[in-house]
């Protein structure tokens, strides 16, 4: 199972939002945690190919967690997404990006595929698509039997 990603924010729509944007691009949520203890503890049991991460939570926040997971799991990357963006936090927490909530979840979905070294959809227009699914649905959707392509007689 590729792209395994756990996700802990202490907002519950939050995390209900994320899930479904990550999920609407093709990646798979294994678990969710409401703070950081739970993710640190999540994390070790799943072992996710990412970690989004809210830096402000309970019991234990953020910054804390990073500092467990950075240690334990030094090989799965954090992408910390909270209202307090500040970007020197990266180097100072050891975490892949911070990602500010209000540069929004098209941002995030960035980070996560530059993260994970998976190249975006192409821009077509105001809007990505995934090309390739694109072209695939509008050739069946537009496809002709044989018979069809020939003028008729």
């Amino acid at each position: 199972m590729p792209n395994k990603i756990l996700i802990a924010d202490d907002n519950a729509q939050i995390r209900f939002l994320i899930r479904s944007l990550v999920e609407s691009a093709e990646f798979t949520v294994i678990g969710e945690a409401g703070n950081g203890k739970e993710v640190v503890e999540k994390a070790r049991q799943l072992r996710p190919d990412l970690i989004l991460l809210d830096l402000a939570m309970p019991i234990m926040n953020g910054a804390q967690a990073a500092a467990i997971l950075k240690e334990q799991l030094p090989t799965i990357p954090v992408i910390l997404f909270t209202l307090h963006a500040d970007k020197s936090l990266a180097s100072h927490l050891r975490v892949a990006k911070v990602i500010g909530k209000p540069d929004g979840m098209t941002k995030l979905l960035d980070s996560i595929r530059e993260v994970l070294g998976i190249p975006s959809p192409p821009v077509i227009g105001p809007l990505k698509i995934a090309a390739a699914a694109g072209i695939a649905r509008f050739h069946l959707a537009h496809s002709t039997s044989p018979s069809e392509d020939k003028p008729p007689e």
